[in-house]
């Protein structure tokens, strides 16, 4: 074969010209300094812009909230799974991240209105950080959890609760603070406190990876643009691209102050506020014993007879030690006794979501028998003990007296089964306080946001029915 004769080269190059041509001389011949792309785009060219841009687009504006048990293999997963998604649904992704700025937004104005009028009345020490837009996200993402392994007992659970609490059982038990918890502790002054330099230290944010996106989604948009100046056509996935990088820069600016990528949660211990966090977890996780447990006035000698029990018989004095079965009947020196386990349904207002003359009724199914009973442990006792410390006997004596009559039934009244008598319903049964009464919430609403979902309306407690 001759020397190469590039005057019978035929443009565009393929490969059929090439092996005409042949390939050898190609090792010998100097390449010139410049050669300029080609003219036309190829559907190669079309997809690898497109999908690069819209992956990595997407990927950079999503903030995802902090994952249990985050190995790299659910982290990964989490992340895909949202990528995904905002590529099929992106309205669901931006429905997300306007829910949560506007819980951000919220939180910080109610924290900051409470410190306000605590600095203003002197009543509790002064929040000594800063309350912003980045701290709410720390706490609207679950960036932190309450360690409650002395308080948490598993044998009196909801049957609701007891798959978020399944963990190993040598493990530390947590808890993943909601706004709701965070608001009620600021107004008994109990502060949780979180310095910015903490939450940036575990905080990804990479300005690096966002500017190489900026670069990309801009070079994308001036393509797009260009083309349409000129009259040249435009692909309809790179309309879809286009719209899907608003949909993504909209999403960022939502989460533009939510650190990013934070793995582990802050634990914080409840030194301090112990009787305020067990209320709230015996509120949330332990509402079936809202109408079985009732408080009665503390054994001062061991000559006090028990209070009678809804038989009209004594009840039993049982010492506060662990490990030991309570039984219906049973009172424990603290005052604390399982009253009763026969109760049908129950009343609950709603003017928490659709005014305040509509009442539900919630029927209850129990299953069990009447030898029902419980392990009684020590993080049961100490979390009634830290409760009890909220109640003594002269204000428990009050409550029973003062507090509206208990709306709980044991049988169906209109059915013509008798009503609970006149004594009973002045019983101190929980249902009847307000610190442990299931309101029917919506889950956002809640103390603590532990295995739930802010889209989900949650209007009646978590009992089997």
């Amino acid at each position: 074969m001759g020397d190469l004769d590039s005057s019978n080269f035929t443009q565009p190059w393929n490969i059929s010209i090439i092996n005409y041509n042949g390939t050898d001389h190609l090792l010998s011949k100097f390449a010139p300094p410049w050669v300029s792309s080609p003219t036309v785009r190829g559907t190669f060219d079309i997809l690898e812009s497109c999908i690069f841009t819209l992956i990595a687009c997407i990927f950079t504006a999503l903030h995802l909230d902090v994952v249990s048990n985050p190995t790299w293999q659910r982290l990964l997963f989490e992340k895909a799974k949202w990528v995904l998604l905002t590529i099929l649904i992106p309205e669901v992704s931006i429905l997300t991240a306007t829910r949560q700025y506007l819980d951000a937004r919220d939180l910080k104005s109610d924290l900051r209105k409470i410190r306000k009028q605590q600095k203003s009345s002197k009543s509790s020490p002064e929040a000594d950080f800063k309350i912003n837009t980045k701290y709410a996200y720390f706490i609207i993402m679950g960036g932190l959890r309450f360690d409650v392994s002395d308080i948490l007992s598993l044998p009196d659970l909801d049957p609701s609760a007891e798959k978020l609490f399944n963990g190993p059982k040598n493990g530390r038990k947590t808890v993943r603070a909601g706004p709701g918890a965070i608001l009620s502790l600021a107004k008994e002054g109990h502060w949780i406190k979180i310095q910015q330099n903490e939450i940036d230290d575990k905080s990804k944010a990479n300005v690096f990876q966002k500017v190489l996106v900026l670069i990309q989604v801009l070079w994308m948009c001036m393509q797009c643009f260009w083309r349409g100046a000129y009259g040249f056509p435009i692909t309809l996935l790179e309309f879809h691209t286009l719209l899907h990088v608003g949909f993504a820069v909209f999403q960022y600016c939502l989460w533009i102050k939510k650190p990013l990528d934070i793995q582990e949660a802050i634990v914080v211990q409840s030194h301090g506020f112990e009787a305020e966090l067990a209320i709230m977890l015996q509120r949330q996780f332990y509402s079936r014993m809202s109408y079985r447990l009732a408080l009665f006035n503390s054994q001062q000698t061991p000559e006090q007879p028990p209070p009678l029990g809804p038989s009209g018989r004594q009840m039993r004095w049982i010492d506060q030690v662990a490990p030991t079965k309570m039984k219906v009947g049973d009172i424990l020196t603290s005052g604390l006794a399982l009253y009763r386990i026969d109760v049908k349904s129950g009343y609950f207002p709603l003017e928490n979501i659709w005014g305040p003359t509509t009442v539900i009724k919630h029927k209850i199914k129990s299953k069990d028998s009447p030898d029902f009973c419980f392990d009684l442990t020590p993080e049961f006792l100490r979390r009634w003990d830290a409760i009890l410390s909220k109640f003594p006997d002269e204000q428990r004596e009050n409550l029973a007296e003062t507090m509206g009559y208990n709306q709980v039934w044991r049988s169906d009244v209109e059915a013509g089964i008798p009503d609970l008598p006149e004594r009973e319903k002045r019983i101190l049964l929980l249902t009847r306080l307000v610190e442990f009464r299931h309101e029917p919430l919506l889950d956002r609403e809640r103390e603590f946001w532990e295995g739930r979902s802010i889209f989900s309306l949650d209007i009646a407690p978590h009992f089997e029915t």
